[in-house]
């Protein structure tokens, strides 16, 4: 089998040869150390089946495939998926996927590792926060993870921070320098840990608590009465108490949104 680091200089030869990192916005992690770390913060082993998306060339996908019993890996450019094909066929348990990770349906899997697309971090966070998994270990931007684990009252605490801590808890595991990608981005990373909870932190209506947190962070600074107003909710005015009233959107907690939800679904 291919030595590690000899993959990885085969990667970033690739990448040079084929010019599609800059078009498809993609960085590639090209440290070794740092991948293998990914893979141990997973606690792989030979019973997991893991999803990766934006498998890429494969640099995270060969130290996955060593430790777990079988590797998803999504991959939504055609080329880079007989690429990855190629790669692994000696493997023998990497599934490649052609799709996108935003709309496909995903194979059984239990564990999910990936250095996820900056470009659509929002959104794939949000897909996998309603998918069933032990354990997801995501490599985002900085400033990114910095919001998804952020606390109310904190200048990166968001609706994003809510949406995380209604169905899982998160931390980051460390800080990546944008050095050690090719080619080198402008901003630098963070490894970030997500384990689901069992069954979302609120029994509340779902999508009615999450309408409002929507709504009332378009207004983060602003009193709630005021974020209220403006995010159409002024009826209900009258039934919330004072003092969440009078308080900043950015400093209500995620407790706080819940009782909120539950007073409006009661009016």
């Amino acid at each position: 089998m291919t030595d590690e680091r000899e993959f990885i200089r085969e990667t970033i030869r690739l990448a040079k040869e084929l010019g599609l990192i800059k078009k498809m916005g993609q960085h590639l992690l090209v440290n070794v150390n740092i991948l293998k770390r990914e893979v141990e913060y997973a606690y792989l082993n030979k019973n997991d089946i893991v999803l990766e998306i934006g498998a890429g060339l494969g640099n995270l996908t060969y130290f996955l495939a060593k430790k777990a019993k079988k590797v998803v890996a999504i991959e939504k450019d055609k080329r880079l998926a007989e690429i990855l094909e190629k790669r692994f066929k000696d493997f023998g348990n990497v599934e490649v996927v052609v799709g996108d990770a935003l709309e496909i349906d995903y194979p059984p899997f239990n564990k999910i590792v990936s250095n996820i697309p900056y470009l659509i971090s929002s959104q794939i966070t949000f897909r996998i926060l309603r998918e069933n998994f032990d354990i997801a270990v995501l490599t985002y931007q900085k400033e990114f993870a910095e919001r998804l684990v952020a606390k109310p009252g904190t200048k990166n605490y968001s609706k994003l921070s809510v949406a995380c801590y209604f169905y899982a808890k998160a931390k980051i595991l460390e800080y990546i320098p944008r050095t050690v990608f090719f080619p080198k981005p402008k901003v630098d990373s963070a490894v970030v840990e997500i384990i689901k909870r069992d069954k979302p932190k609120f029994d509340i209506d779902e999508k009615l608590y999450f309408k409002i947190v929507k709504g009332v962070f378009s207004y983060r600074r602003k009193t709630l009465k005021n974020a209220l107003i403006n995010a159409g909710f002024s009826k209900y005015i009258d039934s919330i108490p004072e003092n969440l009233l009078k308080e900043r959107v950015f400093k209500l907690s995620p407790e706080d949104f819940a009782k909120i939800c539950e007073i409006i679904s009661s009016s």
